[in-house]
């Protein structure tokens, strides 16, 4: 797996990052809250999408009620929710370790 995440739009205390998964191969949208220090799956639009939810504080993942369990699925959104946990782990470390939000974020996995 590889991904690059890009700020595409920052407003506030919420910026949208559009990421794309193996090459581009797939994409998704994540919103940075730096005010409630998590990160929020979302649509293109920015708007939180309850598919999953990172927090700085636990490093829990939280996911939304009725939706399918399987961490692994790519089916529903096109990504998976390990795939996001990746993503949104290495963003949230960015904004912490440089004290904004990063402007990219790109890793590679063996």
């Amino acid at each position: 797996m590889s991904f690059g995440a890009r700020l595409i739009s920052g407003a506030g205390d919420a910026h949208l990052y559009h990421v794309r998964l193996d090459g581009g191969e797939r994409e998704f949208h994540l919103v940075l809250d730096t005010a409630g220090q998590r990160t929020l799956s979302a649509t293109p639009e920015g708007i939180p999408d309850d598919f999953c939810e990172m927090s700085l504080e636990t490093g829990n993942m939280e996911i939304a009620p009725g939706e399918n369990d399987d961490y692994f699925d790519r089916e529903t959104h096109g990504y998976s929710r390990e795939e996001f946990s990746r993503v949104a782990a290495h963003v949230l470390t960015g904004w912490v370790r440089d004290g904004s939000p990063p402007a990219t974020v790109v890793k590679h996995f063996g």
